[in-house]
């Protein structure tokens, strides 16, 4: 019995796959029923009996998809079975029994979902349709916001391709890596412009930095306070401490006019202020230019007013003021010459010269009135044949003077208000508010805020600019120290027992064992006139100190006062890292020998690195 060869082919976008044919016999039919999967091919197997006693059927077909072919089937015409959709004919018997139907072929492989592997797995003619495995978020090997990808089926494999590609986008201050270059906030992205911060004076003028993610306006730094109108130092006032001012300067004005002290004026800046304004004092015989017009002893009222000579007769009491140009500048009575006869009071002409009495011998001869104060010494004067004694000053003539005398000679010395005559007797006395007269003398007793009467030369008035420290410890005024921050105390002490105090608020870690380096330090004692106490209250000193000069243990008469934690040395009793931190010290400066104050600064630093 002769057998065909079966063919099965399937092939599918370059892969081959098997397709099995299944065999259905039905037997009461005598055929054979096959089916196939789509596009197979079907070959057919057939087998001939050339005996006549039996014949052999043929085996049968290949079965489609998912398909197993049937097994042959005997038949009285010698017919096999058919399997799948491939017929097997059995051979035709001359004399014997049909032969058993061939066996149906064996089923193809099966249909399954599409995956990334670049083959048809759904057999439906395309590969990794559909991005199979795509669409799935994952990381890419960019850096910054360039790492955020998604998956994709490419080339029969799962890749991940960035969201954002380097370089599409541009640095912005949000702590990102927009640019995927590896660095976050690169270049003070949003940075360098001008802002308005929140600070006093000229440091409101700031520009912005990126920091942390975010636009900051930082403030501008301060500078020393000039006169200007501008709060340059940032403290909240303006051209405070009077800068560029007390010092000596000429004023260009003519006369005593000219001598002038500097004064800060604001935006108009320093300024030379005339000591005497023009105008203030009328001119007097004195060689000096008092009115500053440009001229001295000029326009006097006295000069050439009609006078009498104190002391002649006759004609040689009558003449004229004049003043003269030459030591002594004083009004002077310009007169003729006396004579020279000794004259008595006696009603006659005796020194010959036509004058009764001449008063050359007989008047202003010392004498005593009655009258109290400086109104009791007097003048002899010869009338009618007469002598009498003149007051040289008469009662309620002139005012009274702070001098130990009773100038209006009312009986009583120094009663006066001591303001006014003060003031008169002392003109260049400036910045006093308030005068006191005591044994004779004038003394100053308040002085106009900001000033202080240092030397207590009345002359010269207060002549001191003082600072606006407390001078009582409860009262004492703060000063914060912020962290990487210093803080400066500048001033003067008016009196030789008083005190400056401030209190130093620093800014403290918040737990024991962490950094912590708060520093106060008189850095400038003006030769040692000033001493420093450092204190934890207005009770008790702020000790522990582990470095230093003398009593560094204490806080009284330092020059230096600090807490270092991390970094103690153990001293006597002294301090460990667990010691409560000190985070606000009030610092009292004053003379360390109470002694005669001067007009000298000391000057104070905090410092909290």
């Amino acid at each position: 019995m002769n057998h065909g060869k079966p063919k099965h082919l399937g092939q599918r976008s370059g892969a081959w796959r098997g397709f099995l044919i299944a065999g259905v016999t039905l037997a009461s039919a005598g055929f054979s029923l096959a089916s196939c999967a789509e596009g197979d091919q079907v070959t057919t197997s057939s087998g001939t009996s050339n005996t006549t006693s039996s014949g052999t059927a043929g085996k049968g077909g290949t079965g489609g998809v998912d398909i197993t072919g049937g097994a042959g089937t005997t038949n009285t015409t010698g017919t096999g079975a058919s399997g799948g959709s491939t017929t097997s004919t059995g051979g035709t018997s001359s004399g014997g029994t049909a032969g058993t139907a061939g066996s149906g072929g064996t089923g193809g492989e099966p249909c399954v979902p599409e995956t990334c592997d670049g083959l048809d797995n759904d057999c439906d003619g395309a590969i990794d349709n559909g991005d199979p495995g795509g669409g799935n978020s994952c990381t890419t090997t960019f850096p910054g916001v360039c790492a955020i990808g998604v998956t994709k089926c490419d080339a029969g494999a799962i890749a991940c391709e960035a969201i954002t590609k380097p370089n599409d986008n541009v640095e912005e201050c949000d702590g990102l890596d927009n640019n995927c270059d590896g660095v976050v906030d690169e270049g003070d992205p949003g940075g360098g412009t001008a802002c308005m911060a929140a600070a006093f004076g000229e440091c409101k003028n700031g520009f912005n930095k990126c920091e942390n993610g975010a636009i900051k306006c930082k403030p501008g730094m301060p500078t020393p306070e000039t006169c200007d109108g501008l709060d340059n130092n940032c403290d909240g006032n303006t051209d405070e401490g009077n800068p560029g001012g007390g010092m000596q300067c000429m004023t260009g004005l003519l006369g005593i006019c000219g001598s002038g002290i500097t004064s800060c004026q604001g935006m108009q800046g320093v300024t030379c202020e005339p000591a005497i304004t023009p105008g203030l004092l009328t001119e007097s015989c004195n060689g000096l230019d008092d009115d500053c017009d440009g001229f001295s002893d000029e326009g006097i009222p006295q000069v050439g007013q009609a006078c009498t000579a104190m002391g002649f007769v006759g004609i040689c009491q009558f003449g004229t003021y004049s003043c003269p140009t030459v030591a002594p500048f004083q009004l002077q009575c310009d007169h003729p010459a006396p004579g020279t006869v000794q004259e008595t009071c006696n009603s006659q002409d005796d020194d010959c010269n036509g004058t009764i009495d001449d008063p050359m011998l007989l008047n202003n001869l010392p004498c005593s009135t009655a009258f109290p104060g400086v109104c009791a010494a007097g003048k002899t004067l010869c009338v009618g044949g007469s002598t009498s004694c003149i007051a040289n000053v008469q009662p309620g003539q002139q005012q009274e003077l702070c001098n130990n005398t009773d100038d209006n000679c009312n009986g009583q010395t120094d009663e006066m208000n001591p303001n006014p005559a003060c003031t008169t007797q002392n003109p260049n006395a400036q910045n006093v508010q308030n005068w006191g007269c005591t044994g004779g003398s004038c003394g100053i007793t308040t002085c106009n805020s900001g000033y202080a009467d240092i030397d207590t030369a009345p002359g010269n008035g207060c002549e001191c600019v003082t600072d606006a420290y407390q001078n009582m410890c409860n009262l004492a005024a703060t000063l914060s120290v912020p962290k990487g921050g210093e803080a400066t105390m500048a001033g003067k002490i008016e009196q030789a027992n008083g005190s400056d105090f401030l209190t130093f608020n620093f800014s403290a870690p918040g737990a024991a064992g962490q950094a912590y380096h708060p520093k106060i330090e008189l850095v400038d004692s003006q030769g040692g006139q000033y001493a420093m106490d450092v204190l934890k209250d207005c009770a008790n000193a702020a000790g522990c100190s582990t470095t230093g000069t003398v009593n560094n243990e204490t806080g009284i008469q330092v020059n230096v006062w600090e807490q270092n934690y991390n970094a103690y040395v153990p001293g006597p009793g002294c301090c460990s890292d667990n010691t409560p931190r000190v985070s606000s010290v009030t610092v009292r400066v004053y003379r360390k020998f109470a002694d005669q104050p001067t007009c000298s600064t000391y000057q104070v630093k905090a410092t909290n690195p």
